[in-house]
């Protein structure tokens, strides 16, 4: 990493189109968001679920690769990842989710077992992991969530030492997340009791019933990005040249992300505001926005963000923030100027 650990990925959450225009993340967000893969935000997903909860899904480091043996993708341990809350109709900051993970150098990570470069399968003992953090589990990574209150100004931790799962190495060392008979890699869970073991176990629930998980997944993210900057290659437009019709083919399938997760329920938020839709418009539903400046809340520095005041539209120069909160400004009152970023 190049940067110190004074550092902020904050990830931002739509509430309204802004002038009429429609904005788009970008897996590949700036020349040094790509040379620093760890913290580069590629998709955020925000909904309220029929069960009365806030759900997120962030999604960073893109395209990585499933056979990437033998270290595999971790999470920065220098950075921390940040979902912020605002007020949709004034964008004024409301609270903040930040998730911090341990080191994994060799000489301050969880390791078991130093003598050997497997991160899997070879702990105090070697054989399948059975359960997550065990003994065959050698590099055990975790992470922290806290809550910052901006009313308040009080930070709340909802959990510690939460393990992140073991990647899908294979049939042999992952079993659970496997097919037995053909060995490949089961997906498509519908139900918690659909899932499999590791994932189930990694589920974490805090005393105050927020509930939090961080993985390596499958991206789901469909866009067949290589036509799309290959000057609108004619193929995703179809037969009817409107691009519903097929044709395209999805630049993400077998890759993977970093993902973290967190549920809110929504008796939990801020009152007064109703939280009905997390893209419905600024007069209700959800807003959220990056506090990436240092603060008494955030001393670091704000390497990326994502979402709606602060879009990264992927038509702009790969450089160009849209939208930067002025000095003294707040974004709910439309004080936002065109700053050129490399973030």
């Amino acid at each position: 990493m190049k940067k110190s650990i004074h550092r902020m990925t904050s990830v931002v959450g739509a509430v309204a189109l802004l002038s009429g225009q429609m904005f788009a993340s970008s897996h590949s967000d700036a020349p040094l968001s790509k040379q620093d893969p760890q913290t580069n935000l590629a998709d955020v997903y925000a909904f309220i679920g029929g069960n009365g909860n806030l759900n997120f899904i962030i999604d960073v480091r893109p395209f990585g690769e499933p056979g990437d043996g033998v270290l595999y993708d971790r999470f920065a341990d220098d950075a921390m990842y940040t979902i912020s809350i605002a007020n949709p109709a004034t964008g004024a900051w409301l609270r903040s989710y930040n998730f911090r993970f341990s080191t994994v150098s060799s000489a301050a990570g969880n390791y078991k077992n130093k003598a050997t470069a497997l991160s899997h399968g070879s702990g105090t003992t070697i054989g399948a992991i059975q359960d997550i953090g065990d003994s065959n589990q050698n590099l055990t990574q975790t992470y922290s969530v806290t809550m910052v209150d901006a009313a308040t100004g009080t930070s709340t931790v909802l959990g510690s030492g939460l393990i992140v799962p073991p990647v899908n190495v294979g049939l042999r060392t992952t079993p659970f997340y496997n097919d037995p008979n053909t060995g490949f890699a089961i997906s498509g869970a519908t139900a918690p009791q659909s899932l499999d073991k590791y994932t189930m176990e990694a589920v974490f629930t805090a005393p105050t019933g927020e509930k939090m998980f961080a993985s390596k997944r499958e991206d789901s993210f469909f866009c067949d990005i290589p036509c799309i900057f290959d000057l609108i290659n004619p193929r995703i437009l179809g037969p009817d040249g409107h691009g519903q019709t097929g044709n395209g083919v999805d630049g993400f399938k077998g890759f993977n992300v970093l993902t973290f997760v967190i549920q809110v329920p929504l008796a939990n938020l801020p009152a007064p505001i109703t939280y009905t839709d997390a893209f419905s418009g600024a007069s209700h539903g959800l807003g959220v926005l990056s506090h990436g400046e240092p603060s008494a809340h955030h001393a670091a520095e704000r390497i990326g963000r994502l979402g709606q005041f602060w879009p990264v539209d992927s038509t702009e120069p790969p450089w160009q923030s849209i939208f930067q909160r002025t000095a003294g400004g707040d974004p709910g009152q439309g004080q936002l100027q065109p700053r050129l970023s490399d973030q």
